[in-house]
């Protein structure tokens, strides 16, 4: 499996600025390209996810949280403890152009920047439905949250 050590000390929780900076450190080398193309990086990927979602998830709650990365063990791809309770988070993006296509020949380094559009288009909410209802239909066990 690639980035073995990484998935490791990810699976251990941490703060979510930790386990961004560790991420960060790990694909610090890694041309967007790469990253995006190339195979074996998918624990990266949940990684980025789950630090980002509980980064701004303990600001918007205003209290610390934990976050640890579990895909390896194939169920679920990350979780989140606050307090003394542990939640269960699978995810899946949803783009308009697949990401491979969107970086192919990009050989810059570093976390992928985006501006913010001065408008945005309108929502279409079908791309979300199909890839929440192929998620459903795997029927998970206990009480799973699903970040989109």
């Amino acid at each position: 499996m690639a980035h073995e050590k990484f998935v490791e000390a990810a699976s251990v929780f941490a703060s979510p600025k930790a386990l961004a900076l560790s991420l960060e450190a790990e694909r610090a080398g890694m041309t967007k390209e790469e990253f995006f193309n190339g195979t074996g990086h998918q624990p990266l990927k949940d990684a980025w996810q789950a630090a980002v979602f509980a980064l701004g998830y303990q600001e918007l709650i205003g209290r610390p949280v934990m976050v640890r990365l579990s895909s390896h063990e194939e169920f679920p791809d990350f979780q989140l403890k606050l307090d003394d309770t542990i939640h269960d988070f699978e995810c899946v993006m949803v783009v308009r152009k697949p990401l491979g296509q969107e970086f192919k020949g990009d050989r810059s380094l570093g976390p992928v920047v985006g501006d913010r559009p001065s408008t945005l288009p309108p929502l279409d909410v079908e791309p979300l439905r199909a890839v929440v209802a192929k998620k459903a239909a795997k029927h998970y066990q206990g009480n799973i949250h699903l970040l989109v």
